[in-house]
């Protein structure tokens, strides 16, 4: 097939969202489909750093849109961002249509939220948009674990949201596309109103190759628990901090650690919290590939966010024999099969604290043998060649 891929982000190695689009143009080369990827400056510049096999793909043409500074400019002030992300939307239809080519199949892929219209699906015999998240209703008492102004937050988030339902650009988007992918079950209160068109369909995958392996066990008597995302409120920091200093000072379990990963704002708040807890260390964002180096022998990922869409990040850890307990919401909510990982959310705010700090213990003293079958699970589940059952028919 001719396909037309809209993937402002699309490089490896880097987190969520480059990585969505990356592995679902990989998939697509492979398949030997001709693609034409429809990308931004700041992701381009990034595949020739990285040397990216997929740039030497015959079955491969490039459009870049926009320039990296520019693209970098914008990234910084959230609100100018979605601006741009829509005026990038415009420059990329006018590309296309001076080509004057209908292809069989127009996909936009990235960024995958409710918040970001698109305007290309005229341009393909058939047209999919996503898997595309977003609008997850969360309990407001799990921001109120957070702090007050996590509270308001979350509260205007959720009127955002309402606004977002009555969108002219987004419902010109969603009676224009012919399929829409959604990355989680949640996401069908969204998308209601055209049910019809939409397919639960998980937009992360394990790479070709990828093998379940040994567990890596800690040689050490440390339990390391990990938290990795971005620094914005609704990932929880505040949970995870409240739930370490539960396990170690009422459970009375000492030998617990905590060690976030990640960046963002909120990363300040949450190192003010802990400031005095030398059993919480930060350690900033690094690349993927030095990221996974370093969970290969922790013992639990806790993953309180009550927003995410999906999970790069749970998968990674699956795959790697680390369990992973967080919400029944969402993205984890549709990743995470085993029950005994999902903490439900609607119940009082200290009963959370103290549920999520059992769950985590119980995942801890799992077996290796038991992990080690979880690895294989998740590796078999999320297999790359998933990507596309589905979705191209």
């Amino acid at each position: 097939m001719n396909i037309l891929l809209s993937a402002y982000a699309c490089f490896d190695n880097f987190g969520s969202e480059p990585g969505v689009g990356y592995r679902w143009l990989n998939r697509l080369l492979l398949d030997n489909h001709q693609i034409t990827l429809v990308t931004s400056g700041w992701s381009y510049d990034r595949l020739v750093l990285q040397c990216s096999p997929l740039l030497n793909y015959s079955n491969l043409e490039l459009i870049v849109i926009g320039a990296e500074k520019t693209d970098c400019h914008f990234r910084k002030f959230r609100p100018l961002y979605q601006v741009y992300l829509i005026y990038w939307q415009f420059l990329l239809r006018k590309k296309i249509k001076s080509n004057n080519i209908i292809y069989d199949v127009v996909h936009h892929i990235t960024y995958g939220g409710v918040s970001i219209p698109s305007f290309i699906a005229k341009f393909g015999k058939n047209s999919i948009y996503g898997p595309v998240g977003g609008g997850e209703n969360a309990p407001i008492s799990l921001a109120k674990l957070c702090g007050f102004k996590s509270f308001v937050k979350e509260v205007l988030k959720k009127a955002s949201v309402l606004v977002l339902k009555v969108d002219p650009f987004i419902l010109y988007t969603k009676h224009t596309y012919k399929k829409i992918l959604l990355k989680n079950k949640s996401n069908l209160d969204f998308y209601k109103d055209v049910n019809d068109r939409c397919l639960v369909k998980s937009e992360i995958a394990v790479p070709i190759g990828f093998e379940a392996k040994e567990v890596c066990a800690s040689s050490s008597n440390v339990k390391r628990i990990i938290f990795s995302g971005r620094g914005v409120y609704w990932k929880g920091g505040v949970i995870a901090i409240k739930v370490i200093r539960y396990i170690r000072e009422v459970i009375g379990r000492d030998d617990f650690v905590l060690e976030f990963y990640g960046s963002g704002k909120e990363f300040d708040k949450w190192k003010r919290i802990s400031k005095n807890l030398k059993y919480i260390t930060f350690n900033g964002r690094m690349k993927q590939s030095e990221y996974l180096e370093r969970i290969n022998s922790a013992d639990c990922l806790v993953f309180p966010s009550y927003h995410d869409s999906s999970g790069n990040v749970i998968l990674e850890s699956f795959c790697r024999g680390m369990p992973v307990v967080a919400f029944n919401l969402g993205g984890p909510s549709s990743i995470i099969c085993h029950k005994q990982f999902l903490v439900e959310p609607n119940i009082n705010p200290d009963e959370i604290i103290r549920k999520f700090s059992e769950k985590v213990i119980n995942a801890v003293e799992l077996s290796d043998i038991k992990k080690h079958e979880l690895s294989k699970f998740y590796i078999e589940k999320y297999a790359e060649d998933n990507l596309l059952k589905g979705a191209y028919l």
